[in-house]
C-alpha cells in the first residue's frame, strides 16, 4: 500500500511541475516581449534625429519559433516601406561615417535584465502552483 501512495504522489508532483513549466514559459515569453519593447524604446531615444523618420521606423515583430516554446522577437529599423533605407548605415556606419550604434547600446543596457525578467516569471509560476496545490505536502 505504501508503494501506491508514493506513485500517486509522484504523479501529482509531475502534473504540478508540468503546470509550472507551462506557466513559466508563458511568463518568460511575456517577459521577453516586455524587455524587447523597452529595448525598442531606448533605441528610439538613442537614434539620431534629423526628420524623426528613423525613430518612427522602429518596430517589433514576433517570429514564431518552429518546434520551440521560446518566443523570438525581431527589433528593426527602416525597410518595409518606411522610406528609411539608411537605418543599417546609421547603426553600424560606413567608410565615410562612424556608426551610431543606437540599437546595440540599447541591447547592451537591457541585456542584464533578461535573466531577472525570466527568473521573476519562473518564480511567479512556481509560487502560484506550489501554493495552489500544496506541493510540499506531497513531497
Amino acid at each position: 500500500m505504501a508503494g501506491w501512495g508514493a506513485k500517486t504522489n509522484a504523479t501529482s508532483v509531475m502534473r504540478i511541475l508540468g503546470r509550472v513549466k507551462d506557466k513559466a514559459q508563458k511568463g518568460c515569453s511575456q517577459a521577453t516581449k516586455d524587455l524587447a519593447a523597452k529595448i525598442l524604446f531606448l533605441a528610439k531615444e538613442n537614434a539620431p534625429v534629423q526628420t524623426g523618420a528613423l525613430r518612427r521606423s522602429g518596430r517589433l515583430e514576433v517570429i514564431p519559433g518552429v518546434g520551440s516554446s521560446f518566443v523570438n522577437i525581431l527589433i528593426s529599423f527602416g525597410g518595409q516601406g518606411t522610406g528609411v533605407d539608411y537605418a543599417t548605415h546609421t547603426e553600424i556606419g560606413t567608410v565615410y561615417q562612424p556608426g551610431q550604434f543606437f540599437l546595440l547600446r540599447a541591447v547592451r543596457k537591457m541585456s542584464p535584465q533578461l535573466t531577472k525578467y525570466n527568473l521573476n516569471a519562473f518564480e511567479s509560476a512556481w509560487d502560484g502552483e506550489v501554493r495552489k496545490s500544496n506541493l510540499m505536502k506531497l513531497v
